[in-house]
């Protein structure tokens, strides 16, 4: 019960539009740089590091994926118009077929969930290429398994 107030707690902390630190760290806006993945890499390695005392990693996993989401928000957003960001997604291997959802009448958001943007960059270039680090795939030995997560009746 006490991992689930947590969880909720701060996926609460990182939903929020303005106030917080990372949401400062996730603000959209100018291009952003390496400065950001590490100003994001400073805030989130300690503030997981004082949370490693938890059974269930699944609360880590969740909260990365937050914030791939929101940096992929932020690639849609960089771009002026639509037709810069299928041509990079062009650019970057995927087919004309996927790439056209881009020209969707939605927002940055809901363009960061589509399959052409997660193929285009998949969470392996975040870790890799732009050097953000997770602390799901630690595999501490007082973690559960990472499917496993608590029931609230």
């Amino acid at each position: 019960m006490e991992e689930l107030c947590l969880f909720v707690s701060l996926l609460l902390l990182l939903k929020e539009k303005r106030g917080t630190q990372a949401a400062q760290l996730l603000r959209f806006g100018n291009k952003w740089s390496a400065w950001t993945i590490k100003r994001i890499n400073e805030w989130y390695m300690g503030w997981s590091g004082y949370y490693l005392v938890t059974q269930y990693p699944v609360q880590f996993v969740k909260i990365e994926a937050h914030i791939k989401r929101r940096l992929r928000a932020r690639i849609v957003d960089q771009q002026k118009r639509r037709r810069h960001l299928y041509n990079k997604l062009i650019k970057r291997g995927i087919s004309e077929n996927q790439a056209r959802t881009v020209f969707l009448n939605h927002g940055r958001w809901a363009l960061s969930r589509t399959g052409a943007l997660h193929k285009a960059y998949p969470n392996r270039w975040f870790t890799d290429v732009m050097g953000l680090q997770i602390r799901s795939n630690a595999k501490l030995k007082h973690w559960l398994g990472v499917r496993k997560w608590i029931r609230v009746a």
